[in-house]
């Protein structure tokens, strides 16, 4: 009977043991690398920021803010990512089509990107 008891003793102590590691390994892990939960990066320090301050999201979540013009070339691109999926998912793909849809969305993404960066640089310039 003693020897179970000493088993269960042992067993509760190496699990004790692995899991303060884990916790010590992870708070030192991100006290070093400056990474979140997620392993990734943090970015918060980083020395430009064209963000304004206090304002979270990316472009997505505030494209109704975008004027109409960027408004119908992103829902064009998205469209033309769908198209490009939709072609690549199929049996026999037309190579030809997909690179003119991939072709096709890489110019209406460098123009909203184009627009974005100068919004960035005038809110930035007219502080």
């Amino acid at each position: 009977m003693k020897f179970m008891g000493t088993k269960k003793a042992l067993f509760a102590s190496l699990l004790v043991t692995v899991m303060a590691f884990g916790i010590i390994g992870e708070a030192s892990a991100r006290e070093r690398g400056g990474r979140n939960r997620s392993n990734r990066p943090d970015r918060s320090d980083r020395a430009v920021c064209f963000v304004e301050p206090g304002v979270r999201g990316g472009f997505r979540n505030n494209i109704s803010e975008a004027p109409q013009e960027i408004q119908e070339k992103w829902a064009a691109a998205q469209r033309l990512g769908i198209d490009m999926r939709l072609e690549l998912g199929r049996e026999t793909i037309d190579r030809d089509k997909v690179l003119e849809l991939r072709q096709q969305r890489r110019v209406i993404m460098q123009e909203i990107s184009d627009w974005r960066f100068m919004q960035r640089l005038d809110a930035l310039t007219n502080r």
